[in-house]
């Protein structure tokens, strides 16, 4: 860690710690920001619980307890319907800590549902979210619960990343760094913590590095069940969201994590095989978030990243590793070439004024030259407009062109006639003819518009203006 003076926001740590807490009391949850169904209440004060089997196995057999459709209790669902199910154990995960809910799939005797979802309420309920595919399912019927393995899998060594990381930044960056929310998903993880400013990207490095460091180290993760007072003497590290029961589960990683943790984990750490920091980015006053993959996520990222990498050295005919002074070659090029662009652009705005110079009018003294010109922006047109205004002792310019639909338009006067022909407000009167909106100096304006077809009525109309004025 380098040495610095450092001052973390405590204010918007703070406003964001009690913002979440108030979330927490307002929607009675276990997961997530889903408001608790009245019949979800009900279930619960009927003392309806269930046995969570998940830590142990991905495969179980019990019995449904409660069919939920639209928010009320049915006594069976068919094919295509839409439900939460209640069984008295499951090995599904449900969504809490920052961990997703687990998905797969139940069989009964009479039907296959498709389980999308998993939440964990208040009172240990357990709701399986999910869709009937084939026949039927109801109240008492004996079912298998089947959880994705590989989902479940992929979910387990990102909660195991997740605690490396953590402990990691206090390594990293100070012991400042405190837990401020987290996901962890089968395919990602997001890790928001506290802290005072933006990672370089060499301290992005070096946490990528540690990570990976501590996964090849190959720990045994240790979890124990105790009480909490006991869990909390040994230093673990608890979150200001968890509520805690009297007894809690203790996840230890020997010698660089112990934090109480209810997920699920890999066994080792060497588990998790890979680790990527996908970015790093601030959430609010000292808060930063860190999104990340892992296993064969973060692997196939990777992969990813390769074939890139491997194509683009292939369009440049070049090597992977001499892409970027090839890169830089490139770009360096290019701004010569729109160097040189620009100055035949220039060139020919100067050329073609000159030959454009010799259809203007008289009115009095004065020159008008009001026409149609090809330009592709408006910078052209004040090229133009110079150039005009060089060789006009007095004078007046309008300018109009289309390109790709757009109508651009400029009006320019010498100082000597602002006075009678104000640039501004000519434009101002002509541009409406084109469906569009513009203004400006006294001796220089633009505008542009959205009907090309109307072009030549607005440049009628500016002849007229200016001859009314002159």
């Amino acid at each position: 860690m380098r040495d610095r003076d450092f001052r973390v926001d405590e204010a918007g740590f703070q406003e964001l710690m009690e913002k979440q807490r108030k979330q927490s009391r307002l929607h009675w949850k276990g997961s997530g920001e889903r408001e608790i169904a009245e019949v979800y209440r009900q279930l619960s004060a009927l003392g309806l619980k269930t046995v969570f089997l998940g830590y142990e196995t991905l495969v179980a057999w019990s019995k449904v307890e409660a069919v939920i459709l639209n928010e009320t209790a049915v006594q069976e669902a068919e094919t295509g319907e839409e439900i939460e199910l209640v069984t008295s154990e499951t090995p599904f995960y449900g969504e809490t800590g920052g961990q997703v809910g687990d998905r797969g799939e139940i069989l009964g005797p009479s039907g296959r549902i498709e389980v999308l979802d998993t939440m964990r309420l208040p009172g240990d309920l357990f709701v399986h979210v999910g869709k009937v595919l084939e026949g039927s399912v109801r109240v008492g019927d004996e079912v298998t619960l089947k959880v994705d393995e590989a989902l479940r899998q992929d979910t387990a060594l990102h909660h195991t990343a997740t605690h490396i990381l953590h402990a990691v930044l206090r390594k990293v960056l100070g012991d400042h760094v405190k837990q401020a929310g987290s996901l962890v998903a089968p395919d990602r993880l997001r890790f928001d913590f506290s802290h005072f400013a933006a990672l370089s990207p060499e301290e992005i490095s070096e946490i990528e590095r540690r990570v990976n460091l501590e996964i090849r180290r190959n720990q045994d993760l240790e979890v124990r069940v105790m009480g909490l007072e006991e869990a909390m003497k040994t230093g673990a590290m608890a979150l200001f969201e968890e509520k805690y029961g009297e007894e809690v589960r203790l996840v230890e990683i020997p010698g660089l994590s112990r934090e109480l943790c209810g997920g699920t984990h890999t066994h080792r750490t060497g588990d998790v095989g890979l680790f990527v920091i996908l970015q790093e980015t601030g959430i609010a006053a000292g808060v930063r978030r860190i999104e990340a993959l892992a296993g064969r996520r973060a692997l196939e990222y990777v992969q990813k990243q390769q074939t890139v990498l491997r194509q683009a050295a292939g369009l440049l005919k070049t090597g992977v590793v001499e892409l970027p002074d090839r890169i830089e070659r490139l770009l360096n090029a290019q701004k010569q070439m729109e160097k040189e662009l620009e100055s035949l652009k220039a060139s020919f705005a100067a050329r073609r004024s000159a030959d454009l110079l010799a259809e203007a009018g008289q009115i009095g003294s004065a020159t008008v030259l009001v026409t149609r010109v090809e330009a592709d922006n408006p910078k052209v047109l004040r090229e133009m407009n110079d150039r005009f205004k060089e060789r006009l002792k007095s004078g007046v310019v309008v300018l109009g062109s289309v390109h790709e639909g757009k109508v651009f338009l400029l009006v320019g006067v010498t100082p000597d006639l602002v006075k009678r022909v104000h640039a501004g407000e000519l434009i101002r009167e002509i541009v409406r003819e084109v469906g569009g909106s513009g203004g400006g100096r006294p001796d220089m304006a633009q505008a542009g518009g959205n009907r090309p077809e109307k072009l030549d009525d607005a440049l009628d109309l500016a002849r007229r203006l200016i001859e009314e004025r002159l």
